[in-house]
């Protein structure tokens, strides 16, 4: 809005009031635009949050159209020696399994050194091996055996290097150098080409020198149901499809079992009707109905919201073929405000004794799920209704905002018209008060002089 300068200064005319309350004739033919434009803007936002709980409805409906959502399996154990996880792919069962050993990684060790700051007499090549990898590192003149830990530390040799202090009071030190992966097929090979001391503490006893194994490497011994397998992690994979095990106590005997997780298909059917009534949430807070229109919902009377719900009902309500026709049968209900309700009890004893007709409601080619999938990707496609009204709402408020400038435009015109035939008025009746004024001056200067002669 362009400043207004004041006019009617010199008339005494109250022009400069009478222009602003022209301008303020001139801009209330903008409240009709604006008005319109604040009001598809909200329903461009209903219609954000509305497509956001469809998204959200959409991802809990795709995980129960997969028929692996419903037979998730959960594994424990009866000790503390075996820690178990199971995958979709355990079979139910009962396994007694027996650890023997555990595995262990190898670990060897140099002779006691007095200091580990003090440089070492030596130079040369130090070659590590870890299951058939060598890594040679240069061992340089003076070196320390600090700095030679470090090097092996940051070699990438598979390997820990730590300085141990054995509490001897005159050689106390010790490199101590261990696989990082456990088993017989990651043993410790340490070897040094060069000179001086070196030659000999850096050598373990396979190559001549003083090295010492501190560990053996070992595997992991276990039975599962009296058959013996051997493994070079503490962590097995597949001694129980399905199933991995960590193994951390040896002579421990434990029943490990392997169950369906009634309560990991529960929580995806209940996630499907909490996201379901969060929809249900949405289209009633966006057409709630309030006296004062500007508190009503922002699509209260919209026919694609209409539409929408009309398309969600229809997948909702029309029955399966099978056992199970409507949910409602396996203890999901539907409440008098349109949202859903579980019943525990019958849902958990569904799932537990007639599981597969669950999983057939559900899923397949022509499951519920896969049904209302389909319904909702159409809603929510780029030519959907929600895209559809939303682009015609979004285009509506760029024509909408052209109106407005060319009337800003236009109100501006007029405005500076008004401005320019005020401004003359102003003038012109400041001359004729001028004019007035003179002549009145004159008129009373001309009756003196006549009454005094």
């Amino acid at each position: 809005m362009a400043s207004i300068s004041t006019i009617g200064v010199g008339s005494g005319l109250p022009l400069d009031s009478l222009l602003t309350q022209i301008e303020a004739a001139e801009r209330s033919k903008l409240t009709p635009i604006t008005t319109k434009q604040k009001s598809n803007t909200a329903k461009i936002s209903a219609y954000g949050s509305l497509k956001s709980s469809l998204t959200e409805l959409q991802k809990t409906v795709q995980a129960l159209k997969q028929s692996k959502t419903f037979s998730p399996t959960s594994a424990t154990s009866s000790g503390t020696g075996v820690s178990v996880a199971a995958s979709s792919g355990a079979v139910a069962g009962s396994y007694q399994v027996k650890v023997n050993t555990l595995a262990q990684a190898h670990n060897v060790a140099t002779e006691n050194f007095s200091s580990k700051t003090d440089p070492i007499a030596g130079a040369g090549k130090l070659t590590i091996g870890v299951g058939g990898k060598d890594v040679d590192i240069d061992i340089a003149e003076g070196s320390t055996l600090e700095t030679i830990r470090n090097q092996i530390n940051n070699s990438g040799a598979g390997v820990s290097a730590t300085i141990i202090n054995t509490g001897d009071a005159t050689n106390p030190y010790k490199l101590s150098i261990a696989s990082k992966t456990t088993g017989t097929d990651n043993q410790v090979s340490v070897s040094f080409a060069g000179t001086g001391d070196l030659s000999t503490k850096l050598n373990d006893a396979a190559h001549g020198g003083s090295m010492t194994q501190v560990q053996a490497a070992a595997n992991a011994e276990i039975e599962v149901n009296g058959i013996s397998i051997s493994s070079q992690s503490n962590t097995l994979e597949e001694a129980i499809g399905g199933v991995t095990m960590t193994v951390n106590q040896a002579g421990s005997t434990q029943t490990v079992t392997v169950a369906k997780d009634t309560g990991a298909v529960k929580t995806s059917i209940q996630s499907f009707v909490d996201a379901y009534n969060a929809y249900i949430k949405t289209t009633a807070s966006t057409t709630s109905f309030n006296e004062d229109p500007t508190l009503s919902g922002k699509l209260l009377g919209d026919s694609t919201l209409r539409g929408i719900k009309s398309t969600i009902s229809d997948s909702m309500n029309t029955a399966q073929t099978g056992e199970y026709q409507i949910m409602a049968q396996f203890g999901v209900k539907l409440n008098v405000d349109g949202t859903l309700v579980i019943d525990d009890e019958k849902l958990t004893k569904a799932i537990e004794t007639n599981g597969d007709a669950v999983t057939s409601f559900f899923s397949g080619t022509d499951g519920f799920a896969t049904r209302l999938d389909k319904t909702l990707t159409n809603l929510l496609s780029t030519e959907g209704p929600l895209e559809t009204a939303t682009a015609g709402l979004t285009k509506a408020n760029e024509s909408l905002t052209e109106q407005a400038d060319k009337m800003e435009d236009s109100i501006q015109a007029t405005v500076s018209r008004y401005r320019t035939q005020f401004s003359s008025l102003d003038t012109l009746v400041s001359k004729n008060n001028s004019t007035m004024s003179y002549l009145t001056e004159q008129f009373n200067i001309m009756a003196k002089n006549s009454s005094s002669s």
